[in-house]
This record gives structure tokens, sequence and C-alpha cells, in this order.
């Protein structure tokens, strides 16, 4: 409990002259203390300007780049005073998402296609054999542009980036 809210409390039994003098405490930083009860205290230009930039960068900075930024509007304020007028008001950053490429069908149980080039002879001439690494489908009568992803001859001549695919993969 604050000395003047105690003040307060007793000034009903007691003379708040009395109680100051006891506390050793002016009256007048007691009567400036009940006038200002009644009124909001107003924010620190600083604190406005710490939410306003949080929010200007689309709740992505942390408490290092707003203390850059507050710093260069004027404002000398710290990274840990930044940090708990956050946390005061709720606001953490958004962390960014994660750069890994997800790309690797990860399931154990899909097999890969067996490697029927093994035990045969080298082609000695274009478009004895064909490779791919997946089927893409085209739309018909159009070409893609997609090198590792089309079949394609293993001794081609024409190395173009975009080849005619069929509507369909052929199996055998």
């Amino acid at each position: 409990m604050s000395t003047y809210r105690y003040i307060a409390q007793c000034q009903v039994r007691v003379p708040v002259r009395q109680l100051c003098r006891v506390l050793h405490i002016a009256p007048s930083a007691h009567y400036a203390w009940c006038r200002r009860q009644g009124q909001p205290v107003p924010e620190p230009a600083w604190q406005l300007a710490v939410r306003q930039a949080f929010v200007r960068h689309s709740q992505r900075y942390g408490t290092r780049r707003l203390r850059a930024e507050v710093q260069a509007e004027g404002h000398g304020v710290g990274r840990w005073r930044i940090r708990r007028v956050l946390h005061a008001h709720g606001l953490r950053a958004q962390q960014p998402r994660s750069f890994v490429p997800r790309t690797t069908d990860s399931d154990p149980a899909v097999r890969a296609a067996p490697n029927r080039l093994l035990g045969q002879p080298a082609p000695t001439a274009p478009n004895q054999v064909w490779v791919g690494s997946r089927h893409v489908p085209a739309p018909p009568g159009r070409r893609l542009a997609l090198p590792g992803r089309v079949a394609r001859p293993l001794l081609a001549q024409n190395r173009g980036l975009g080849r005619a695919l069929s509507p369909c993969p052929k199996t055998s």
C-alpha cells in the first residue's frame, strides 16, 4: 500500500496534516496525489512511438529493430523498456516462416522406381533411351519449360528447354 493511499484511508480518524508530519510528507504532495487519482495518466510519447512502429512494420519487428526505429525518431529508450511495453499491451513479434524446403516425400512405405538402366549397354545414338524424373501434364498443344522435370532423351542432340509432352505417360 502506498503512503498516500494509507493517508487517504486514515484521514477519517486523524487529520491529514498530522499524518503527513508523522510520515515526513508534505501535505501539498498528498493533496496533489488526490487530484491525480481521478485523471488518467498520459502515455509517454516514446511508448506511443513504439506501438506505432510495431504496427507500421506489420508486427514483425522485435525489440532490437524497434529500439533502432524509435531512437531514430529521437526517443532515448532501451530494449528492455520496449520489451516491457510490448508485454504490457500483449504484443509479440510474429516469427517468419521456416526456409527449410519441404519437397521430399518422407513416407518410408513409398518405394522408389527401380533403375531399369542398370545392366543395359550404354546408348550409342540419340532417341534410344528416354529418362525423366516425373510426369508433368501439359495442356494439349502447349510446351513446358521445365528442365529436369520432363522426359527427355539420354543422348539428345537438341537440348532446348521446352519439349512437347504427350497427354499421359506411357507405361511399360
